[in-house]
C-alpha cells in the first residue's frame, strides 16, 4: 500500500512539473509564437501586390511619422514568388543586413522583425503583375542605390516607395497611375508616401498585426 502512495505523488509531481518546463523551454519572444506568421494568409499572397510593413525599432519609429499619414507603417515592397517561396523585392538603408538599395529578400527575413505586415491588393490581370516583376528584377539586377535625398524626379537612385510606384507606374493605366503627392518639412521635395501608394488599393489580409 505505502509503494502504491509513492507512486501516486510521485506521477502526481510529474504533472504539475510539465507546465512549469513547458514554459521554461518554449520560446515565447519568437515571431512564430506572437502569431508574426499567419500562414493562413499565404493562401491569399499574390505575385506583384503590394506588401507594407512596420518594423521594431527608432528608425523605423520614426519614419512612420512621414512615411503614412497613420503612422501605422514605414516600409513597402512588392511580393515575388520563385519555386513555391515568397521574397519581397524592396529599396533599404540597413547597414546591419548590408542593404542600400533594390534587394531581394525572403519573406521570413522581411519579416521577423515587424510588429506590423499588411498586403494590399493591387486589382490586377496576372499579365500586368508579370509585367510588374519583370521591372523589380531590372531595379534588382540593375543594382540601384538607396535614395537617401527622395528626390522624385530622378529615379537613379530609388528610395522605398519610390522604387514600388515606379514598377507600378510603368504599366499601370494612365487612370490607375501613382502620384507623388506628399509634402513633409522633413524632406524638401514631394514624395511618394505610403498613402500615396495604396489609396486606390484593397487591404487584403495582415499577415502579422501585434500593434494592437
Amino acid at each position: 500500500m505505502a509503494r502504491c502512495y509513492k507512486k501516486i505523488i510521485f506521477i502526481s509531481l510529474l504533472l504539475l512539473s510539465i507546465p512549469f518546463y513547458f514554459f521554461l523551454f518554449v520560446d515565447f519572444s519568437s515571431p512564430q509564437k506572437k502569431e508574426a506568421l499567419n500562414f493562413e494568409n499565404f493562401l491569399s499572397l499574390k505575385e506583384g501586390d503590394l506588401i507594407l510593413r512596420l518594423n521594431n525599432g527608432l528608425l523605423s519609429d520614426n519614419f512612420r511619422k512621414i512615411a503614412s499619414s497613420k503612422g501605422d507603417f514605414s516600409h513597402c515592397g512588392i511580393i515575388i514568388k520563385e519555386n513555391n517561396d515568397y521574397y519581397i523585392i524592396h529599396s533599404e538603408k540597413d547597414e546591419t543586413k548590408n542593404f542600400d538599395g533594390v534587394v531581394k529578400e525572403d519573406f521570413y527575413s522581411f519579416s521577423k522583425d515587424a510588429i506590423s505586415i499588411a498586403i494590399y491588393d493591387i486589382q490586377e490581370s496576372n499579365s500586368i503583375r508579370q509585367k510588374i516583376i519583370k521591372s523589380a528584377y531590372k531595379y534588382w539586377k540593375e543594382k540601384r542605390t538607396f535614395d537617401l535625398k527622395f528626390n522624385t524626379s530622378d529615379h537613379s537612385q530609388l528610395y522605398c516607395s519610390e522604387f514600388v510606384a515606379l514598377c507600378y507606374n510603368e504599366h499601370f493605366s494612365k487612370e490607375k497611375k501613382i502620384k507623388a503627392s506628399t509634402k513633409n518639412p522633413i524632406i524638401e521635395n514631394t514624395f511618394f508616401s505610403l498613402d500615396d501608394l495604396r489609396k486606390n488599393f484593397r487591404k487584403k489580409s495582415f499577415v502579422i498585426d501585434n500593434n494592437k
